[in-house]
């Protein structure tokens, strides 16, 4: 998998870790895209803006690696969030993050990467929180919402125990999203520990996270510390 790695001027023992969404696993909903990468890659617009060291961990066979084995298609459609993609992604990162000797991570992920995340949160020891943004949390609701075919091959956030208390989490909505409706995410948010939900006004599944952005990230270090989180939307 592809990783991009962005150092931050002064040093700390935290790292922010950027998951992308599900890209294009399909063209026009009836064929099986050849390369899933994201033609918007939001995950990748919101590490540009954070000065904290930051790490873009790229999904399975994402980036032009859809040609290389053991990828194929069941990888971006059926089953894009399979135990094999989640397992494959946390060995990788929990490398990673022992290599840069990091004690702490963040993960952050928009639609489908916040739906990693929150799969990814609890085989990663280092990390203290979890942040999405449009984030599937509940991918039978929401294949049954849209008339989609389950992915009957992939793990669902929804059908799991809840995230460890020791794990904050802040799940950001979209008021106008479409693809991923607040109502979808708000039964899997209430049954999680140490959370934080919001609904963003004016807000769809793509536009307009990147203006929110930077009053997020001012606020974390004094969530992080147990504070209340206060930002502007």
């Amino acid at each position: 998998m592809v990783v991009y790695l962005k150092a931050a001027a002064q040093a700390t023992q935290r790292v922010h870790v950027y998951i992308e969404g599900d890209g294009t696993p399909w063209i026009r909903h009836r064929w099986v895209a050849r390369d899933p990468t994201p033609r918007n890659p939001m995950a990748l617009k919101l590490m540009r803006l954070d000065a904290n060291p930051s790490l873009y961990l790229g999904r399975p066979c994402y980036h032009g690696l859809h040609d290389m084995p053991p990828c194929e298609p069941r990888f971006w459609t059926a089953a894009r969030y399979s135990e094999a993609v989640v397992e494959s992604m946390a060995m990788a990162l929990n490398a990673l993050l022992e290599e840069l000797s990091m004690d702490e991570a963040v993960l952050i992920g928009h639609s489908g990467g916040g739906t990693l995340a929150m799969l990814l949160a609890a085989r990663i020891p280092p990390v203290r929180a979890v942040i999405t943004l449009g984030a599937n949390l509940d991918t039978d609701a929401w294949a049954a919402y849209h008339h989609y075919t389950p992915l009957h091959a992939s793990l669902n956030p929804a059908r799991l125990a809840p995230l460890p208390p020791r794990i904050l989490q802040l799940h950001l909505a979209g008021e106008e999203d479409v693809h991923v409706p607040p109502g979808l995410i708000r039964p899997v948010v209430e049954r999680q520990y140490n959370v934080h939900w919001q609904v963003v006004r004016g807000q769809n599944h793509d536009c307009c996270w990147e203006a929110l952005w930077p009053a997020v990230l001012a606020a974390l270090p004094a969530w992080m510390d147990n504070a209340d989180l206060d930002f502007e939307e």
